[in-house]
């Protein structure tokens, strides 16, 4: 009987430390949960701000596209720190969170307005630059497929530097977001559009090395 009772309290003992470091694991991921809302909802007021710096830079690149590259670069620049703060909220929070998607709705305007200043630019100014719309999804089954392609560009833009690559979420509410679709009638994912033509399905490095 006593060494019933002593294996009985040892299992008392383990259930309640095993229960202790089950509550002390909830409430450190609730804690960790809130702290990363708090980043996505410092980084959308910071977005916002970030609005009015962009406005002004795309009202001085359209008023003198041809000899304004220092407002250009800028503008490139700031659309970069975003980018990367889009990147770490998908990998914290996921890529289908409604906070991080309402963040990269106000990106997503700003780069597409990017886009177009540029493509005024190179009309108008000659200047020997590509631009690449890329049209992906984070749905499956799609997923996969449009994050290779998503590496590929990135290694070619590192390596032309004369190269613009515009992701474009094709699940994202926004008129831009569908005027593009309809004009360059996207249908599949991934899709790139380089310098105008249309290129559907993933394309290898070695095939966009030979288009750019």
């Amino acid at each position: 009987m006593r060494k019933r009772e002593i294996n009985i309290g040892k299992i008392v003992k383990v259930f309640v430390l095993t229960t202790l470091v089950f509550i002390l694991g909830l409430m450190l991921g609730e804690k960790i949960s809130e702290k990363k809302l708090m980043i996505a909802k410092q980084l959308n007021e910071d977005i916002k701000i970030k609005i009015m710096d962009i406005n002004l830079l795309t009202e001085m690149l359209v008023a003198n596209p041809c000899n304004n590259l220092a407002a250009l670069n800028e503008l490139t620049t700031l659309l970069g720190k975003e980018e990367q703060k889009i990147t770490y909220l998908e990998k914290e929070l996921g890529k289908n969170n409604e906070k991080v998607i309402e963040v990269k709705k106000m990106y997503t305007t700003l780069l597409l307005k990017h886009y177009f200043v540029l493509e005024t630019i190179k009309e108008k100014c000659e200047k020997n630059i590509t631009t690449i719309l890329f049209f992906y999804s984070n749905q499956e089954p799609y997923i996969s497929e449009c994050e290779k392609q998503g590496y590929v560009l990135s290694y070619i833009k590192k390596h032309k530097p004369n190269i613009f690559v515009y992701a474009i979420d094709t699940n994202l509410d926004l008129a831009t977001v569908k005027a593009l679709i309809n004009r360059y009638n996207v249908t599949i994912v991934p899709t790139i559009i380089v310098n105008g033509y249309k290129y559907e399905g993933f394309i290898s490095k070695e095939d966009l090395f030979e288009m750019v």
